[in-house]
Formats: structure tokens, sequence, C-alpha cells
């Protein structure tokens, strides 16, 4: 896809390292039929990526990130947009200021012009979300081209933006890095609620397996069985939540916020950060992406 097709569609895109006839893959483009622009973003990136995306005005966006991180930062709001793989982000800002992680990176997004859904139009300007961002949760599944080639296209797109919308913008923005899947039994649901609560805690696993009403090896086993990773794992990834967002909205030192948030070390919250997100600490921080890329480039 070329940057003349890109702009066609209502978007300005500048990433200096990064090819435009690499950047996207369209699935659909707009017609009289179809009004939305589908766009798949599938690629490897070799190194963490600076660049900035420009919405023409009345041009809104939806991103189903399925996998990499990436950070945004607009005019709009003081904190980045933290982005990782199975989060729903919606944005209507004029400009972003975004980081792509290193990492394999797989997303679809569907642009659209707002005046192409007048109701949902009005309602989203009555909440005054210029962004917004969710987990996918169990519910969405990733997309196939399937979906995009259905004579309905329209409906189902349609369709899929409205319901989408409704959590995203009604809810206060998260992230989830510790998602459980449905039907826990009881006893691993108030477990996890516990540890999600207070991650910071020390959570051996004999003390958590008695909580449950298990032997240590019964419950480890049974954890990975159902979570799909094992218990320390999941008290990493709260904690790592919870130093995230420490991160993004206080000027605690990096020691000070991996001591809060439950981390033996720096270096523990520094690994963590990395392979979860791709990311460092610095990069989390309320500032300028851009000032900061040009002072790690010293």
């Amino acid at each position: 896809m070329t940057a003349k097709e890109i702009r066609e569609i209502g978007l300005e895109i500048d990433f200096p390292k990064i090819s435009m006839r690499t950047l996207f893959k369209p699935l659909a483009m707009p017609t009289d039929r179809n009004p939305f622009a589908i766009l798949q973003f599938q690629k490897v990136v070799r190194e963490s990526t600076v660049g900035s995306i420009e919405f023409e005005p009345g041009t809104w966006g939806l991103m189903f990130n399925w996998k990499g991180s990436s950070i945004v930062r607009s005019q709009h709001l003081s904190k980045p947009s933290i982005v990782p793989g199975r989060t729903v982000f919606f944005s209507r800002s004029i400009k972003m200021d975004v980081k792509v992680a290193k990492g394999d990176h797989d997303s679809t997004f569907i642009l659209w012009k707002s005046a192409k859904l007048p109701s949902l139009q009005r309602w989203l300007e009555t909440w005054d979300r210029h962004q917004a961002y969710q987990p996918m949760g169990p519910v969405l599944n990733p997309f196939t081209s399937k979906l995009f080639k259905d004579s309905a296209i329209e409906l189902r797109v349609a369709g899929l933006i409205f319901n989408t919308m409704a959590d995203l913008v009604s809810q206060q923005d998260r992230i989830d890095l510790s998602e459980l899947p449905a039907g826990l039994p009881d006893v691993f649901v108030h477990l996890t609620n516990e540890v999600r609560r207070s991650p910071a805690q020390y959570w051996p696993v004999p003390e958590a397996a008695k909580l449950a009403g298990y032997s240590s090896h019964h419950f480890s086993r049974i954890f990975k069985q159902l979570v799909g990773y094992g218990f320390q794992a999941y008290v990493e990834r709260c904690r790592t939540e919870l130093a995230i967002e420490l991160l993004r909205g206080s000027s605690m030192t990096v020691d000070s916020i991996a001591s809060k948030s439950g981390f033996g070390a720096t270096q523990a919250l520094r690994d963590s950060l990395r392979e979860h997100l791709g990311l460092m600490p610095s990069d989390l921080r309320p500032h300028d992406v851009r000032h900061e890329t040009k002072t790690i480039s010293r």
C-alpha cells in the first residue's frame, strides 16, 4: 500500500525507518456500498521505531491489536496510552506520536469518516473521548479475511464498531497482561482477585495453594492447566500492570516503583516490561517520545 493510498483514506503517516509500501496490507477499501477502510499491519520490528500518525479531521479509527506493543502519545492526553497485544484501541485524535516496540506485530485497523456513522458520531461526542483502549477479553476472536469478503461487510463491520465502542468509551482505560479464562473454579477466582488487588504482597505458592485448598504440587499443576501459565507468572503480570500505572502517572523513581509493585529488584521490573511489552520503564513516562528517542541516540 502506498503513502498516496493511505492519504486518500484520511491518514498521514510518517515512520522514517519503515517503508509505506510494507506498512499496511489493505483488506478492504471504501466503496459506494462500504464506507470502511480495513488495513492489516503484520511485521517483525527489528528495533523500537518512532513515528507519527495524523488523522484528517473527521477520520476515526479502531485498532484490534492482536500481537506486539505500542505507545501512543496524543495532545489530548497527559499520559501515554499503552497498547499491548489483545487490546482494542480507538482514536479520533488529530495527531499522535507512536513508538512501536521491538518484536512481532499483528494488528487490524478499521478507518471511517465519522459522518458516515452519524448516530455513533453524536453519541461519542457526548463522551468527549478522543482515545480509549480496553483488553479484548475472551469474546473477540482474531479477524479472518473471510469477514472482509462477506457481501454484508458494511453491516458486519458497523455492528462490530457499535458493540466495541460501547465498552471502550464507557469504561476507564486499562490494559490486561493477566487475562484469565472464563469459567475458573470459585476458589481460583477468589485467589486471583486477591492477587490483583494486592500484587505487591508476598505470594508464595504454598500459601496460595492453602488458600485454594490444594497441595502445592497439585495447585501449581491445576493452575497452569486452567490458566495457561503458572501462578508466579500470574503474580508477576499483576505486578507489572501496577508498575505500568505508576510509571505512567507518577514521578516516583523506577527503584521506588519496583519496590512498591512487589518486584525484588529494579532489574526484575525491567525484565518483566521487556518480556511482556518489549519496552523499558523510561518508555512509559509521560514525556515526549521524540525527545526521549533523540536523547537515547546520542
